[in-house]
């Protein structure tokens, strides 16, 4: 498996998207310390017709009880 780069990311379009408010689209972003952020883009449309995206960055989510593994 490729290594991710630093200060670089992926997004893919959120086809498990059910409710209206969620990300259109969704990633991972590794910034220039190494760590790793998820990545939550909306699609919209401003009163003037014209498109844009609103980015969050987050911390990673992780289900309950988990840890972080650490690579050896």
């Amino acid at each position: 498996m490729n290594q991710p780069k630093i200060n670089t990311g992926v997004l893919f379009l959120n086809d498990k998207r059910t409710n209206p408010k969620a990300p259109t689209k969704k990633g991972t972003l590794i910034d220039s310390t190494g760590k790793e952020w998820a990545i939550a883009v909306w699609s919209q449309v401003s009163k003037n017709g014209l498109s844009y995206e609103t980015i969050k960055l987050s911390e990673p989510w992780k289900k309950d009880g988990a840890e972080e593994q650490e690579a050896f």
